[in-house]
This record gives C-alpha cells, sequence and structure tokens, in this order.
C-alpha cells in the first residue's frame, strides 16, 4: 500500500522508531530494504498487537450489542467516480446502523485493492477481481462494460461500428487496461473482504 511519504521522510520515521525501541529495526540502502531479526519480531509482535485490538473491539460490541470501532474500505480507483450513488446511500445506510463506527477510505489500484486486504490492511474492498482468493469472500456487484474509442484523427472514425471489423483492429495499436488485457467485453465488479457484512448493499437495476 502506498504512503505518500517521500524515502527520505519514511526513512527519518524508522530511525525515530528505532531510536525509541532502542534496536535496529531494518537494513535499507542501496542495497535494497531487509528487516533484521528484531525488526522481524517487532513487525510480528504489532500484527498480534493489532489483532488483539481488533478482537476486543468485537468482544465490546457482542457484550453492548452495538457496533462500534474502524471499517477500512479500498475501493479500486474509478469506483467512487463513476459508481458514486450506490456507494453513497450504501454508506449512508450504515452509517445510520452503526453511528459509532469511524469509516476510512482508501483508493488503490484495482490489484492492490486485494493486496490490501490480504495483508489484512482493509477490511472490505470494491474492485475489479481478475482472480479469485480462497483467503477471501466475494459479492458479485455487476458488470461493467467495456468500450473501445478512438480520436477524429482515427482512420477508423468516420467508419460505422458494423462495418469494423476484428481483423481491422488488429491493424491499430491501442491502450488496454492492465485489468482487461484479455480483450473481454465485461469486467465483473466485485465486493471482497475476509469478513462480508450479514446485509450486501447492491447496486439497483439489472444486471
Amino acid at each position: 500500500m502506498q504512503l505518500n511519504l517521500a524515502n527520505s521522510t519514511i526513512s527519518n520515521y524508522i530511525a525515530d522508531l528505532e531510536k525509541r525501541l532502542g534496536m535496529r529495526l531494518c537494513e535499507r540502502g542501496r542495497g535494497g530494504f531487509s528487516l533484521t531479526q528484531q525488526g522481524q519480531t517487532v513487525y510480528e509482535a504489532t500484527l498480534e498487537l493489532l489483532n488483539a485490538l481488533d478482537q476486543f473491539s468485537q468482544r465490546l460490541n457482542r457484550s453492548t450489542q452495538g457496533i462500534y470501532g474502524r471499517l477500512h474500505l479500498a475501493f479500486a480507483e474509478h469506483m467512487l467516480g463513476a459508481h458514486n450513488a450506490f456507494v453513497v446511500e450504501a454508506l449512508d445506510l450504515f452509517t445510520r446502523r452503526a453511528p459509532e463506527v469511524n469509516i476510512e477510505i482508501t483508493t488503490l489500484s484495482s490489484d492492490e485493492v486485494s493486496t490490501a486486504l490480504l495483508n489484512k490492511q482493509a477490511d472490505i474492498g470494491i474492485t475489479v477481481e481478475p482472480q479469485r482468493y480462497h483467503e477471501l469472500n466475494a459479492v458479485d456487484l455487476f458488470d461493467e462494460q467495456m468500450l473501445l474509442y478512438c480520436g477524429q484523427q482515427h482512420p477508423l472514425y468516420e467508419q460505422p461500428e458494423a462495418d469494423i471489423s476484428r481483423e481491422a483492429l488488429r491493424e491499430y495499436r491501442f491502450v488496454e487496461s492492465p485489468v482487461c488485457c484479455q480483450a473481454v467485453k465485461y469486467i465483473r465488479i466485485c465486493v471482497i473482504g475476509t469478513a462480508m457484512p450479514r446485509h450486501t448493499i447492491r447496486k439497483p437495476g439489472p444486471r
């Protein structure tokens, strides 16, 4: 997951943490980046701590019959713009039912959404899912049609669409989405996560 920070800034943060802990956490420099044995121990202990905090929050939720804590959502970069309406509707409904939950939203590339979920850096994601992971649960939301476009200066611009064959298209270069490299006509948008909510908000209308 990208931090949107300069390498020098990240290095300063790590150095400050190493100073506070009194140990060297990683080897960094021109040779690359690698955790030391102590750094690996701190990393694993941090994951255990974060997991314990999640379990603590879940236990409180069960005892009070309420929903508290944090919900981290990861969206593919184009999702919030193209399909903003149903996302806003789902968030509005959730916040009405669970007003005490703090919602965080991160936009990532399609592949990075799945990676963030697998690394437990996000709770739920909405993205194009090129492959299924057995560690994640997925619910299909809708199919999105993919089309080819050309500008007015292109040789095919004036030709009727019905007259343009696959053979004609192969004569020209085009830019394609990295998640649609198989030249598919439709891509499937999924909501994925390690623990899916009991009620899933679906986009209204036929798929």
